[in-house]
């Protein structure tokens, strides 16, 4: 077999390939969505996680708070406190004197009391002043009474109301 000549002058073909300046651009774009892919897929990953530690955090707390509500314990009543404003008073003159019952209904209004009558007791021969507490409030009577004798230092307690609309009932006497 015969060796090819060669010629040494004769110029190089070379030849190129072809690079279109869209290529570029293309694998810049891919780049940039494997990127935001990348960090899309991260984030719902890292909300899917917390979202389940939450809920799992919720029922934990839930089946703790149940269990808490499962165990009995002993209730004690909290008493009532005593306040002027829950009473409502009857007011009525005894004296025979015009105007007593008023003077004293205000002054019981001033103490924060309710006066839901003013008016004249049956009689006017009363002596000093008579307190009728209602027998459902008759536990606060030491300090419905220590009210009272601030305004009436002689108010007696006289009796109690068996059935009646207000909660107690003052007869200022002579």
């Amino acid at each position: 077999m015969p060796v090819p000549e060669i010629q040494k002058e004769a110029s190089l073909a070379v030849e190129k390939i072809s690079e279109t300046p869209e290529e570029i651009p293309i694998e810049k774009k891919n780049r940039v969505l494997y990127f935001f892919s990348f960090i899309f897929v991260a984030l719902i990953i890292f909300t899917s996680v917390t979202v389940y530690y939450l809920y799992q955090k919720e029922k934990s707390d839930i089946s703790k708070l149940q269990t808490a509500q499962a165990t009995p314990r002993p209730v004690s009543p909290t008493p009532n406190p005593f306040q002027t404003g829950d009473w409502s008073l009857e007011v009525l003159n005894g004296s025979g004197k015009a105007g007593t019952a008023r003077k004293a209904a205000d002054s019981l209004s001033s103490l924060g009391f309710k006066v839901i009558t003013v008016g004249n007791a049956g009689k006017s021969s009363y002596q000093n002043v008579n307190v009728y507490i209602s027998k459902d409030l008759a536990k606060f009577e030491s300090e419905f009474m220590k009210n009272i004798t601030s305004l009436f230092p002689f108010a007696t307690v006289s009796g109690l109301l068996e059935v009646s609309s207000p909660s107690a009932r003052i007869i200022i006497g002579k």
